[in-house]
C-alpha cells in the first residue's frame, strides 16, 4: 500500500512539475522573448505583497531614464518556487518564497545590484556595480565563486554611490551553460566583455580592448569609443548582443567573442538598453516603449519604429501598446499583421502557454489565443498601483508595481492576503559621541569614510549629518553582522556602506571625502596613509584620529612627516585632526565666462594632464541646466564649487563628488534667458521626443555671460538688478541696484579683485531692418545684446557706486576686461555693421574706440580711435600684452570671421604687430602662445607656431584637426579641450595629435574646463537625443597608469626617419615618454601617415587587450596588442635619392597575449638579415604571459630600408611594436 501511495505521489509530482516553468532570467530566456509554456489557471487570485521601497534609478534625467530601465523597479526571476530580487538601495540579493512571500534568505554585495539575476542548474547569478560576478546556491543563498569581472579593485564614485571604476553592468544571459556578461561603461576606462563557464567561473574568452575602437559617433564623426556594455545581454543565434546603455547593441560572435558589428551612427537617435530577439532579428529600444527592428546577422535597420516592447514565439510576434498586434515575420523580414484587439498592453506584455498577460495603469488582463478565432479576455485584475512587470512561473502570476510592491496571484482564493511592509529608518537621536565628532571636524555632507566601525558613532552620524558613510572593517564576520543589524534598522548600503579592508590596500578615489574617521589601525603602511590623504576633499576635508586608537601618537606623527600639501594637523583629546585646506597645488579657477575677466579662454591649472582617468560620474541632472543648443553660459569653477545655470536660476555642485550643494532661482530669470539662451523652439514637455528640440542660438557667444562666481559670492543679473549669493549656503546676501531709475537692464557682468563691474542698460544698433542676412537669420543678425551703453564699477562687497562711464556706440561684451589695474573695453558697432558699410562705400561712425581706462578711479589713460576693429579683447598680464581681435566660432553672430589681430604693449601704447590672420576660435592666451581652433601663433609676434617633426626632425606647423563637435576650445596648462565627436583634447606637452576621451558626450556648448584639479563635465546635454554611449556629468583626474589614444594626423615628407614607433593593432597613436611618435600599423584606412610599409604574412591575426592588463615598466599600452603571423616587415627610411647609410637603435616589444605557455610559441628574429634573436620565447623570458619584454639592438645600419624578419620555429610568431631611433639621437 505504501509503495503505490508512493508511486502516485510521485506521478502526480512529475505532472506537477511538468506543468511548471521556471523564469530564470529576465523576459524568461537568452532570447528576452517574455513567452513560457507555463499554463495558468484561467481565474486568478491575489495571494500576497510585499512592499518595498519604490525603486531609485540609477540615471537622473528623463530621457537617460527612459533608455536605461534596468533598475527603475524590481526585475524578478523565478525557480525552485522562490522569488529572486537584487535591490540597487541594500546591495543584497533576497530570495521570497512564491506561495507565501517570506524571505527565505538574502545576501549582500559590496554594491548596488542593478540589473536582473539569472538562474542555471541550482545557482544564482548576478553582477553588481562593485565590479563582480556572483554565484550562489539559490536554495540557502551561500556563496559558492565569486569573480572580478573589473580589471582592479580601484573605486570612484558613480551614480552617487561608491563602486567599482568599472562597474559590471553588463546583464547576464546565459545558454548552454555559458554566461555573458561584461565590466565598464565607460570606453575610455576600457571595457570588459566575457563568456563564462557557470560551473566553476572560469572564463571561456574575454573580449577588451574593442572599447577603443575609432569609430564613427553620431553625427558621423569618428572617436575612440566603441560599445559601453550597459544593460540585459540577448542572444540571437550565434550572435550576443551586448546592450549598448543609450545606443544600439553592438553584434559579437558568442562562440569567439570578436565583434562583428556596432551600428552607432547609422542607427539615428535609437537605441537603448532594451533588447529583445529571435534567431534572425532583434528589436531595440527607441523611445517611450516603442522598438525599432535590425537585422541580426549585420545589424543592419530594416524597420525604423515597428510597435511597442513585443512578446517573440518564434517568427510569431506579439506588440503591446495601447491595444495588442500580432504580426507574423516572414522570409523576407518583414511584418506581416494577423490580428489586433483593443485591449490595453501599455505597460507590460507576457504570453504563457495559451494566454497573453498584459499590463497598463489600470491593472492587470489575461487573453487566451485561440487558433483560428479572435482572441478573448478571460481574466482582470484592477488596481489602484501602477503595474510595470508581469512573470509568469510556477502555477502564479506575479506582478512588479513602480512603487515597489510585488504581489503574487494563484489559483485559489486565500482567507486572508498577506501583506509586508518594511518600514523606514526611525534613528534620530544623535549620539553624544557622534555629536563631539560632528562638532570637532564641522562636517555635515557629502562622503565619509570609516575606519573601524562603532555603532554608537554611525548612528548618531546617521540622525545628526547628512552624510553618506563607507565603513571599512578588517573582520568579515563583522562586515556581515553590522550589514545585518542596519538593514533591518532601515539604514541601507546607499546611506551606511560595510565593507572588508583586505590587504593590499582598497584603491580610494582621489578628493572625495569630506570627513575620515579612523577609529581603528587596520595596520595602515606610510602609502595607504598618504592615500587617505589623497582620498581626503580639498577645501577643509577632515581627517580625524580617535584618541583610543593604537598607536594614535605615530599616526598623527606620521601624517606630520609625510609634509603634505595642505595639511593642518592638531592633537587633542578626544580626537586629533588632519584638515587638508585650501586648493590641490597646481590647481587653478575658471570664471567668467573665459576662464578669467582678461577673456584669456585659459586656466592656469598644472594638474589637469594626459593620461586621464574618471573620478566620478553621474548623479545629479542635465534638467538643472540650460538648453545646450542655446550656448548658455558655460560652467565657472572655484574653491571647489561649480557654478551652472539653469532656465530660471543656478546651483552649485561639488567640484570633487558632484554633488549638488544648493540651488536658487530666480522669478524673472525665465524672462532674461527667453530668446537668449533658448526660444520657442524648446520644448520642455516632450523630452523623448526626437525632434530637434531647441535650435542654435549664438546665446552667451553674443550676449556673454550673466553671472560670475567669487571665492565669496557668486553675482547673477536679474533684469535691472544684480543678486548677490553666498557661494557656500546659496543664501540670498543682498540685491544691488545700479541707482539709476532708468536702468531697464544690465548687460554685461564681470568681477575683477574687489570691484564690480556692470553693463549698464544694452546697446541699439539700428539699420539693420531691412538687411537681406537679417529676414533670412535673424537669430544670428541680432546685435542688440552684446553690446552695453554704460560701464559702471561698484565696490562688490558694499555696492557703493565709484564711476560710470558712457559709450559713443556701445562697449562690446567680449572685450570688456581687466588686468594690471586697468579696465580695456571697444566701444563701437558690431563687426557686421561695420563690414556692411564699407561694402557700401560708406565709413564707419565716428566715435569708435579703444579704451584703456584705471579700474579705481575712471580715468581714461589711452584713447585709441585708428584700426578699433572686431569684438574682442584679451590680456596677458605676464608680456603686459593686449590683444585685439573677433569671437569666431560656430554658433556665433554673423559677421565675426576671424582674419585679423593686432596686438599693443598697455605699458608703451605701441601696436606690437598687426597681422592678416586666419582663424577660427576666440583667441587662448597660452603664456607666450595664441591657440585657436587648429591653429597657433606666437603672441609677441603674431608669426605661426612651429614644432619638431616628431619623425624626422624637421619644422613643421603646429595645428590640430577637430571632428565634429559645437563650442570653442579652452585651454589649461598642458591641454586644449573640446567637443570632437565625442570629448576631445590636444596635448600641449607633446606632439600626439587629437584625442578623444570616448563613451560620452561632451557638450555643444562649451564644458569641458579643466579647473580645481579636475577636467569638468557637467551634463550640458539637455535637448540632445543623439545615441551616445553615455550623457552625464563627470570629472577626470590625472591617471598616469590610464590608456589614451590619438589621431596624429601625421604625414610623412620624406625625409630621413631619425625617430620613429609602429604599435602593432594598437586603436590609434600616441607619443610616448622619449618623445617618440608611435603610429598604430597596420594605418587605418584614410589615416596612413604615407610610410610605405611592405610586409609578409602567414596566419595573420590581431589581438588587443586593455593595457591596464598587462604587465609593463613604462609602456603598457604598445604591448597591449600585437599582430601575429609576420614574417617579414620592411619599412622605408627614406624617399631622397642617394641616401647615406646611418645607425639606428632597434627596440622590439613583445607580449605573450594569448595565453600560450613556454615553449608553445619559439621564432628567432633577424634584422637586415642577421639574426639577432635565436628560439626566442617570449613566455620563457618574461615568466609569465600578459607581460612586456623589450629587446634592443644597437648599431643597426641602414639606409632606405630597415628589414625585420620573424621566422618560426614552434607556432605562429607575434610583435607588438617596433621604435627606431637614429644612434645620434639614441646617444643624446
Amino acid at each position: 500500500m505504501r509503495i503505490q501511495v508512493f508511486i502516485i505521489s510521485f506521478l502526480i509530482t512529475q505532472v506537477m512539475s511538468g506543468q511548471y516553468h521556471d523564469w530564470t532570467m529576465w523576459r524568461y530566456d537568452h532570447n528576452r522573448s517574455a513567452s513560457t509554456p507555463e499554463q495558468l489557471a484561467d481565474d486568478l487570485y491575489l495571494q500576497w505583497k510585499v512592499n518595498y521601497s519604490p525603486r531609485v534609478p540609477v540615471w537622473d534625467d528623463p530621457l537617460n531614464q527612459n533608455l536605461m530601465q534596468f533598475d527603475r523597479i524590481f526585475e524578478p526571476i523565478v525557480a525552485e518556487n522562490k522569488i529572486f530580487i537584487g535591490f540597487n538601495d541594500q546591495d543584497k540579493i533576497a530570495a521570497l518564497d512564491i506561495n507565501s512571500g517570506k524571505e527565505l534568505w538574502h545576501f549582500f554585495t559590496d554594491g548596488p545590484v542593478r540589473l536582473p539575476l539569472a538562474y542555471n542548474k541550482g545557482k544564482l547569478f548576478f553582477t553588481g556595480d562593485d565590479g563582480f560576478l556572483y554565484c550562489l546556491n539559490a536554495s540557502d543563498g551561500e556563496l559558492i565563486w565569486k569573480k572580478l569581472l573589473a580589471p582592479s579593485s580601484a573605486k570612484l564614485l558613480g551614480n552617487k554611490r561608491f563602486i567599482s571604476m568599472w562597474p559590471a553592468r553588463g546583464g547576464i544571459v546565459i545558454r548552454d551553460n555559458v554566461i555573458y556578461t561584461a565590466a565598464s561603461i565607460f570606453p575610455l576606462m576600457g571595457t570588459f566583455i566575457y563568456a563564462i563557464n557557470a560551473d566553476d567561473g572560469s572564463v571561456i574568452w574575454k573580449n577588451e580592448g574593442t572599447g577603443s575602437n575609432y569609430i564613427l559617433q553620431p553625427h558621423r564623426s569618428p572617436a575612440f569609443a566603441d560599445v559601453a556594455p550597459q544593460g540585459c545581454f540577448t542572444l540571437s543565434g550565434n550572435k550576443l548582443l551586448v546592450a549598448g546603455g543609450r545606443s544600439v547593441p553592438a553584434g559579437f560572435n558568442a562562440e569567439t567573442g570578436e565583434e562583428l558589428y556596432y551600428q552607432l551612427a547609422a542607427s539615428g537617435k535609437t537605441g537603448g538598453a532594451f533588447t529583445c530577439a529571435n534567431d534572425r532579428v532583434f528589436f531595440n529600444h527607441f523611445r517611450e516603449r516603442q522598438t525599432t527592428m535590425y537585422d541580426s546577422e549585420n545589424g543592419n535597420k530594416l524597420i525604423p519604429v515597428t510597435g511597442e516592447y513585443p512578446v517573440i514565439e518564434g517568427n510569431l510576434i506579439y506588440f503591446s501598446g495601447k491595444e495588442i498586434t500580432a504580426v507574423n515575420l516572414n522570409d523576407a523580414k518583414k511584418l506581416d499583421t494577423l490580428w489586433k484587439i483593443a485591449i490595453p498592453a501599455t505597460t507590460d506584455l507576457i504570453k504563457a502557454g495559451n494566454c497573453l498577460y498584459t499590463a497598463d495603469t489600470t491593472g492587470i488582463y489575461a487573453v487566451r489565443i485561440k487558433e483560428n478565432s479572435k482572441p478573448e479576455l478571460i481574466w482582470k485584475y484592477s488596481s489602484d498601483k501602477v503595474i510595470d512587470r508581469l512573470i509568469a512561473s510556477n502555477g502564479k502570476l506575479i506582478a512588479v508595481t513602480n512603487d515597489g510592491t510585488i504581489m503574487t496571484f494563484g489559483d485559489k482564493p486565500v482567507d486572508k492576503i498577506t501583506e509586508y511592509d518594511f518600514p523606514a529608518s526611525e534613528i534620530k537621536k544623535v549620539t553624544l559621541k557622534a555629536e563631539r565628532l560632528i562638532s570637532r571636524a564641522g562636517q555635515d555632507g557629502g562622503y565619509a569614510l570609516i575606519f573601524g566601525p562603532d555603532i554608537k558613532l554611525l548612528k548618531g552620524l546617521v540622525a545628526g549629518t547628512s552624510l553618506s558613510i563607507i565603513a571599512y572593517e578588517k573582520d568579515a564576520s563583522q562586515v556581515k553582522a553590522l550589514r545585518e543589524y542596519f538593514n533591518k534598522l532601515g539604514i541601507y548600503a546607499d546611506r551606511l556602506m560595510f565593507l572588508e579592508y583586505e590587504k593590499p590596500n582598497p584603491v580610494l578615489p582621489k578628493y572625495f571625502s569630506s570627513l575620515t574617521v579612523i577609529n581603528e589601525n587596520f595596520g595602515f603602511d606610510g602609502e595607504f596613509l598618504k592615500m587617505i590623504y589623497e582620498s581626503t576633499r580639498p577645501y577643509g576635508g577632515k581627517i580625524v584620529i580617535n584618541k583610543d586608537v593604537e598607536q594614535n601618537d605615530n599616526l598623527t606623527g606620521t601624517f606630520r612627516e609625510f609634509n603634505l600639501y595642505g595639511a593642518v594637523i592638531e592633537s587633542g583629546t578626544p580626537y586629533s585632526l588632519v584638515t587638508r585646506e585650501g586648493a590641490l597645488e597646481g590647481a587653478a579657477s575658471w570664471t567668467h565666462n573665459y576662464g578669467d575677466i582678461e577673456n584669456t579662454v585659459k586656466s592656469d591649472d598644472k594638474m589637469v594632464k594626459a593620461p586621464l582617468g574618471i573620478l566620478w560620474f553621474g548623479g545629479n541632472s542635465n534638467m538643472d541646466v540650460l538648453p545646450r543648443h542655446g550656448h548658455g553660459p558655460g560652467e565657472q569653477v572655484i574653491d571647489g564649487r561649480l557654478i551652472i545655470e539653469s532656465i530660471s536660476g543656478i546651483s552649485a555642485r561639488d567640484v570633487y563628488t558632484g554633488r549638488v550643494l544648493w540651488k536658487r532661482d530666480f522669478e524673472k530669470l525665465v524672462e532674461d534667458s527667453w530668446l537668449v539662451y533658448y526660444d520657442e523652439s524648446y520644448d520642455e514637455e516632450n523630452p523623448l521626443d526626437t525632434k530637434y528640440n531647441q535650435v542654435h542660438l549664438p546665446g552667451s557667444n553674443a550676449r556673454g555671460t550673466n553671472f560670475i562666481a567669487t571665492k565669496e559670492y557668486v553675482y547673477i543679473i536679474e533684469g535691472n538688478v544684480c543678486h548677490v549669493v553666498d557661494i557656500v549656503t546659496g543664501e540670498h546676501v543682498k540685491t544691488i541696484d545700479t541707482g539709476d531709475d532708468e536702468t531697464m537692464e544690465l548687460g554685461y557682468i564681470g568681477v575683477y579683485e574687489d570691484l564690480l563691474i556692470l553693463g549698464n542698460n544694452f546697446a541699439e544698433f539700428t539699420g539693420m531692418e531691412n538687411d537681406s542676412i537679417r529676414i533670412k537669420n535673424p537669430k544670428f543678425t541680432d546685435y542688440n545684446l552684446t553690446a552695453s551703453r554704460e560701464l559702471i564699477v561698484m565696490n562688490r562687497f558694499t555696492g557703493e557706486k565709484l564711476w560710470t562711464v558712457s559709450a559713443n556706440h556701445g562697449f562690446i561684451h567680449n572685450s570688456v576686461i581687466a588686468g594690471d589695474g586697468m579696465l580695456f573695453c571697444l566701444d563701437k558697432l558690431p563687426q557686421y555693421l561695420e563690414t556692411k558699410l564699407r561694402r557700401r562705400g560708406e565709413a564707419p561712425p565716428q566715435g569708435s574706440r579703444l579704451l584703456y581706462i584705471d579700474i579705481r578711479t575712471g580715468k581714461i589713460k589711452d584713447e585709441v580711435t585708428e584700426d578699433v576693429f572686431g569684438t574682442w579683447l584679451g590680456y596677458s598680464s605676464e608680456h603686459k600684452l593686449l590683444l585685439q581681435a573677433t569671437r569666431p566660432s560656430r554658433d556665433m553672430l554673423n559677421g565675426e570671421e576671424g582674419s585679423r589681430m593686432i596686438a599693443y604693449n598697455v605699458v608703451t601704447g605701441e601696436k606690437i604687430w598687426d597681422r592678416a590672420l586666419q582663424y577660427a576660435n576666440p583667441p587662448i592666451i597660452h603664456n607666450d602662445k595664441i591657440y585657436t581652433n587648429g591653429e597657433g601663433f606666437h603672441l609677441l609676434s603674431g608669426d605661426p607656431l612651429l614644432e619638431r617633426d616628431p619623425i624626422t626632425g624637421e619644422d613643421m606647423k603646429w595645428t590640430f584637426k577637430r571632428e565634429y563637435g559645437c563650442g570653442i576650445v579652452a585651454a589649461s596648462e598642458h591641454l586644449l579641450t573640446f567637443r570632437s565627436a565625442s570629448a576631445g583634447f590636444v596635448n600641449l606637452d607633446v606632439f600626439e595629435g587629437t584625442g578623444s576621451l570616448g563613451g560620452w558626450k561632451a557638450s555643444c556648448s562649451t564644458n569641458l574646463i579643466a579647473a580645481d584639479g579636475v577636467l569638468n563635465s557637467p551634463d550640458y546635454t539637455r535637448t540632445c537625443q543623439c545615441p551616445y554611449q553615455n550623457q552625464t556629468s563627470l570629472a577626470l583626474v590625472y591617471m598616469p597608469w590610464m590608456s589614451y589614444w590619438t589621431n596624429s594626423n601625421y604625414k610623412w615628407s620624406g625625409k630621413r626617419i631619425k625617430q620613429f614607433g609602429l604599435n602593432m593593432n594598437a586603436p590609434g597613436d600616441r607619443t610616448s615618454d622619449s618623445k617618440t611618435l608611435w603610429i598604430e600599423f597596420p594605418f587605418l584606412q584614410g589615416y596612413d601617415p604615407g610610410i610605405p610599409i611592405k610586409i609578409d604574412t602567414s596566419g595573420f591575426s590581431r589581438i588587443r587587450k586593455e593595457p591596464v592588463s598587462v604587465t609593463s615598466e613604462e609602456t603598457p599600452w604598445i604591448s597591449a596588442s600585437a599582430v601575429g603571423g609576420i614574417r617579414s616587415m620592411e619599412i622605408v627610411l627614406s624617399t631622397e635619392a642617394d641616401m647615406a647609410e646611418t645607425s639606428y637603435k632597434i627596440n622590439l616589444h613583445f607580449s605573450e597575449l594569448e595565453n600560450k605557455k613556454a615553449g608553445e610559441r619559439i621564432f628567432d628574429v633577424k634584422i637586415q638579415g642577421k639574426t639577432v634573436l635565436d628560439n626566442f620565447d617570449i613566455v620563457k623570458e618574461a615568466g609569465r604571459t600578459d607581460k612586456e619584454i623589450v629587446k634592443t639592438f644597437s648599431g643597426i645600419v641602414a639606409g632606405e630600408t630597415l628589414k625585420i624578419e620573424l621566422v618560426p620555429v614552434n607556432g605562429n610568431t607575434i610583435i607588438s611594436g617596433i621604435e627606431l631611433i637614429e644612434e645620434i639621437l639614441a646617444s643624446k
